[in-house]
């Protein structure tokens, strides 16, 4: 099975062995220089005259969870038209000597973009001009709506998008993290520039909002530009705050669909919230289940597949594996429910503190404002200190709840 990331914040995939989290700078221990504009703003700048680019990213925190119920994927298209068009883009790449990337997930929607260091202040006007008045009409909403419609399409026909969404519906419901991140046909139909506009006036608000510059710069020449171009960005009355209403427990039921690229089950457990005291110790145990699953003989696949996503809100534990072999959903409770050894611990707490080891400076503390977390090595602080206790403990409280299952089922020949 190939692995895919759809942007989740943690992810464990058992083909790589890798928790994906991005980075390129190490030292995560880095303090920057903090400041906060009067619009609420808040502003870290890291700066290292030995760089050769200047690196900037701006964190809304509010994603695709704020879709209204029916029109999921309108943050999505509203991240897509800070930069509605390629020219709009390949300025960043031919004029600026940079690169631009757009990220939206349950979450947040971050815009990342960099230039040379002479480029600066281009980079961030540009920026801001994009987030504070993007382009939200009729014929733009429409054209941002058909390329977020091929992109939908395209993964609609990969097994491991339908599995992973299929179980995650069927888990959650209407649920947040239930509904497509991307929406669907019915629901981007539902979309007009309006309900862009009423999410921009909900969520586009400065003090919303982070912002963090990398790179070779001269932090209070750099202030100032950031005082003179995101200034002007208005705050909001009140902050929309996350509270859904919680989901029913999932059927009993395999959901059966039929698939063009064999059969795998796919079976979701409701996790922990990032901010959960107890979710440190759930990551070594979605680790720890994650090795079992691939390394249980009547499995005896590389094609397996556990996928964690820590958010705001509790998420869902995602397993899957080939319906070919005699690992059944039935016997996943006693694979889940051995209790879990020292040997196990051990070797989950090792690959989870290097991990989040690796995490960057940005992400860290970027993840800290989005999160509400204490500080920004809070999760690894935490993590360092689970016990073996802990994680047996919320290990078996994991391995007994309620779960959903689907099972993509090839037609016959295929």
């Amino acid at each position: 099975m190939k692995t895919f990331n759809l942007l989740v914040k943690f992810a464990f995939f058992s083909v790589t062995g890798l928790l994906l989290l991005s980075g390129i700078y190490g030292q995560s221990s880095v303090v920057p220089r903090q400041e906060k504009l009067l619009n609420g703003l808040k502003i870290y700048l890291f700066s290292d005259k030995s760089a050769p680019k200047v690196s900037l990213r701006l964190r809304i925190h509010s994603g695709s969870a704020f879709d209204p119920l029916g029109k999921e994927g309108t943050m999505a298209l509203l991240a897509r038209s800070f930069f509605p068009n390629e020219t709009s883009r390949d300025f960043f790449r031919q004029d600026l000597g940079g690169d631009l990337e757009i990220v939206s997930n349950y979450d947040f929607i971050e815009i990342k973009a960099s230039a040379e260091p002479e480029n600066l202040p281009s980079l961030i006007e540009n920026v801001s001009s994009s987030v504070i008045n993007p382009t939200i009409d009729r014929e733009t909403t429409e054209k941002l709506k058909k390329l977020q419609a091929a992109e939908l399409n395209s993964l609609a026909a990969k097994s491991e998008y339908i599995g992973s969404q299929a179980v995650a519906a069927r888990l959650f419901g209407t649920f947040p993290y239930g509904r497509p991140q991307l929406g669907s046909a019915d629901s981007l139909g539902k979309i007009d520039f309006a309900d862009l506009l009423t999410a921009k006036e909900r969520f586009l608000t400065a003090d919303n909002a982070s912002l963090s510059i990398t790179g070779n710069f001269d932090a209070a020449y750099t202030f100032r530009l950031v005082r003179r171009f995101f200034g002007s960005w208005l705050k909001s009355d009140k902050l929309v705050p996350s509270t859904f209403r919680q989901p029913d427990p999932p059927p009993v039921e395999t959901q059966i669909i039929n698939s063009s690229e064999g059969s795998y089950y796919w079976v979701a457990i409701r996790g922990l919230a990032l901010g959960d005291a107890d979710f440190p110790a759930s990551l070594l145990a979605a680790r720890i289940f994650q090795k079992r699953l691939a390394e249980n003989a009547e499995v005896a696949s590389d094609r397996t597949f556990l996928s964690y996503e820590g958010h705001i809100l509790p998420g869902a534990i995602i397993l899957a594996w080939p319906a070919n072999n005699e690992m059944e959903p039935q016997k996943l409770s006693t694979l889940l429910s051995l209790p879990v050894g020292k040997a196990e611990f051990d070797e989950a707490k090792s690959f989870v503190m290097n991990q989040l080891s690796s995490k960057t400076i940005i992400d860290n503390w970027l993840d800290a404002d989005t999160y509400k977390t204490a500080s920004p090595l809070d999760l690894k602080a935490r993590a360092d200190k689970v016990t073996l206790e802990a994680v047996q403990k919320i290990a078996a409280q994991l391995a007994s709840r309620p779960r959903a299952v689907v099972m993509l089922q090839a037609a016959p020949g295929s």
